[in-house]
This record gives C-alpha cells, structure tokens and sequence, in this order.
C-alpha cells in the first residue's frame, strides 16, 4: 500500500490516485456504482443533534478546523519526517481547503453536518499526533471528517474533485483521477464481501484478510506469523505481512528492491522498490503550505 498522507487524500482539493493500492490479483474493475454494507460505525458527536443544520462559517468552522491541523502535534511530525515547518503557511492551507468546502456546500455541490465539527477536529488533532499508522486505522480516522463535508456525486459518477463525492456513512470517498470516478472505502466485516477494485472498495479489519479464492470474496482469519501459506494467496498472511518462502512473515520493507508486489510488507512494489506500509499523516502541502520541504 502506498505510503499516502491522510492530508492527500482528505485535504489536496485534487485528490488522485486510490486510498490504498490493491494486489496484483485482484477482480475486474467494473466501475459500477454500490454502496455496499456499512460496516464502520462513525461515532456520535458531542454537540447535539440539533446543530447538523448549523451553516458553516470561516470564523468558526475553518478556525476550529485550522487550530486543530496546525498545532503542536502537526509541527512536531513535520520535524520527524523533516519537512519544515512554518505555522502561517499551514493555517493558510488549512484555511482554503476549509474555504473551497463551504464554496461547495454554497453550490450545491456538497452538503454540512455541524455536528460533526468537534470530532472531526479532534481526529485531525489525535492521527497527527501518531504521524505515521498503517492503513486501517488510517482509514477509521477519516471517517468523521468524511461526513462534516460531504460531496453529493455518488460513487462511480464522474468527478474532478474529492470535494464532490459523496462518503456514505461509515466510509471515506475521494476522487479516482487516472478513472475520473469517484469512489469510496470502508471496512468490511467478518465473513462478509470484500474487494480492492470498483467504485466501492470493501477492506477487512485488522486481523482478517480478503480471502478472493472461493466463489465470493470474504473476509477471513488471517494466517498467524510461521503459518504455512502460498505465494500464489500471499495476503492470507495479513496486512503487513506476506508469504516468505512458504511462511507467512514480514516482507520487505518500505524503500527496498523488490520485483514484484508478493515480496512487499506493503503488497505494493513500484519502479523495483517497496512502498511503505505506513502513511505520513503530514506532508509539505499542511506543514508549510506547500512552500519548501
């Protein structure tokens, strides 16, 4: 899976490419347009329901959202991952990709649920603080800001902006650019369907894994570490894992040479090297704006 930032996918008014990266054995990409069974709950917000209707305003939904992406915990991940820093660019950043959002919702094009502000706040807050996490809590953690601004275009219908899709609860949309669709992920359950392609990406939790032999996908107990295991179903080792000469373990590491995706920890190899199974949480267009690093 590629090393994406959560700030790719959730903040660039752009998005491209996939949340995560499939297998190399995978289904059919059909495009078709299902919303799947939603498996993920979002939680319940704080504020009361009566707030959803609330309109948003750069005063206080942007500053919430700016004073929550551009503390401490933001300028100290930066650091880690050696990005410069600068407090003024990432308030800007975080300012406009609020801005372009309430331009939405005034256009019709999205919609906002007020009540969503306070935990979608304290997500960004709690996930920079961890600035680097694999995929499936990568996931969770977006999915209360999925809902505060919420595109109206549903998955499969043709996009140019995450800002128009369309995130049905318990999932985060975004838009395809190479397919210029928009799609959606979210977590799947144990025993129930799962895929890596169409316009509804279906990702078994945390200690399962898509098991695509059979006649329908599902998701299944993950092989333990040492277990025995075949290139040929590497991901029955797990996330994180793969199929290391008939055993599951740990595959190469992010950065190192690899021929093929089953040698990967990440199931991902790209140009002879590895992704990382870690997404940034930060990157340069939060840290500073997008001006240096």
């Amino acid at each position: 899976m590629t090393a994406r930032s959560l700030w790719f996918v959730l903040f660039a008014l752009g998005c491209s490419g996939k949340v995560n990266e499939a297998p190399a054995t995978t289904e059919a990409d059909t495009g078709t347009t299902d919303t799947g069974t939603v498996a993920v709950d979002s939680g319940t917000s704080e504020v009361g329901s009566d707030t959803g209707t609330l309109p948003p305003t750069e005063e206080r939904t942007c500053k919430r959202l700016a004073d929550a992406m551009c503390g401490a915990a933001t300028e100290s991940c930066c650091k880690t991952l050696a990005i410069p820093y600068a407090g003024g660019g990432c308030r800007e950043a975080a300012m406009a990709y609020c801005t372009a959002r309430i331009d939405a919702v005034t256009l019709g094009r999205a919609t906002y649920d007020d009540s969503k502000l306070e935990e979608c706040a304290k997500s960004w807050t709690a996930q920079i603080a961890k600035c680097q996490q694999e995929f499936i809590p990568y996931l969770e953690s977006s999915l209360a800001c999925a809902q505060l601004f919420n595109g109206t275009k549903a998955p499969g219908s043709a996009c140019t902006s995450a800002v128009e899709c369309n995130s049905p609860p318990g999932s985060v949309a975004y838009c395809d650019q190479a397919a210029k669709k928009c799609r959606v992920s979210m977590l799947a359950v144990e025993g129930g369907p799962c895929n890596f392609t169409g316009s509804t990406l279906r990702y078994c939790p945390d200690g399962f894994y898509c098991d695509l032999t059979g006649a329908t996908s599902a998701c299944r107990k993950e092989l333990a570490p040492g277990a025995d295991c075949t290139s040929s179903n590497y991901i029955a080792c797990g996330y994180s894992h793969t199929c290391v000469a008939g055993k599951c373990a740990d595959g190469l590491a992010g950065g190192e040479t690899c021929a093929d995706n089953a040698e990967c920890s990440s199931w991902t190899c790209k140009a002879g090297t590895c992704n990382s199974v870690l997404y940034q949480m930060v990157e340069k267009s939060i840290c500073n704006g997008g001006t240096s690093g």
